[in-house]
């Protein structure tokens, strides 16, 4: 029997076994408690359906990935659904209860990362492949440049683009501002790389900047990337409509 059912005939049941008529307010103390319990288990459902995969990671991280999905979904959900919207606070409180070591602002980045550039595509196991490889490497950066361009520096053991000695800095962007930098910047440019760079393995001053007054920070590296701060790298292609396709975090 479908859960509403087994609701409907509790109710149903109730009533006939003492000649009364619950109304919805007899309801009320429980009902956001059946929601949010309901709607849990349906995100849970979808990560375990979208990215079955996270069920063969090691313990404590297949247990980060899946309940902090989970939550980015729910939130998401919440919304379209015209459900209450919980504090983010909250979300992160019944993180650590399992114990997830996540803070405040990396649960916000998740979830802006989650909201502009994965779930507008309902890509939900791209954004799982990402929130594993940011338990594992912490907040990445995206920086665009030429398959030739990276090959020398793989033969070099260090990043020293041009515009190092131009600007003073190498240009990243978040992975919610790669594609509209790409379409903006790269337009009609063939066979180039999109690098996943860890901020916590960089060597160099990272800065967010917006020096072009875009009404945006962006991360700027001031010095020499460090190759071993590079833990993904990808072909980043266009579309039959020649825009940029955003191909998600995939590990090195």
């Amino acid at each position: 029997m479908k859960l509403l059912d087994v609701l409907t005939s509790v109710q149903h049941c109730t009533e006939a076994s003492f000649s009364i008529k619950l109304v919805e307010a007899d309801f009320a103390p429980v009902r956001e408690e059946i929601e949010h319990l309901y709607l849990h288990r349906a995100c849970h459902a979808a990560v375990k359906y979208c990215a079955p995969w996270i069920y063969e990671l090691e313990g404590s991280l297949q247990s980060a990935v899946i309940e902090t999905l989970t939550r980015l979904v729910e939130v998401t959900l919440r919304n379209n659904c015209n459900l209450p919207l919980p504090n983010p606070v909250d979300f992160v409180h019944e993180l650590r209860h399992y114990p997830i070591n996540i803070t405040q602002p990396d649960f916000e980045h998740l979830l802006g990362l989650w909201q502009e550039a994965y779930w507008p595509q309902k890509d939900l196991a791209g954004m799982a492949y990402y929130v594993t490889g940011f338990f594992h490497h912490g907040r990445m950066y995206c920086h665009i440049l030429s398959r030739g361009d990276w090959e020398t520096a793989q033969k070099r053991g260090v990043y020293t683009p041009s515009s190092l000695e131009t600007e003073g800095f190498i240009h990243c962007s978040t992975a919610a501002q790669v594609v509209r930098t790409a379409n903006t910047f790269y337009r009609n440019e063939e066979d180039l790389m999109l690098l996943w760079i860890a901020e916590k393995k960089v060597s160099a001053e990272i800065r967010f900047e917006d020096l072009g007054n875009e009404g945006m920070l962006f991360p700027h590296i001031y010095g020499a990337l460090n190759l071993d701060a590079v833990v993904g790298q990808q072909p980043f292609t266009t579309g039959e409509d020649g825009k940029f396709i955003f191909p998600g975090f995939k590990e090195a």
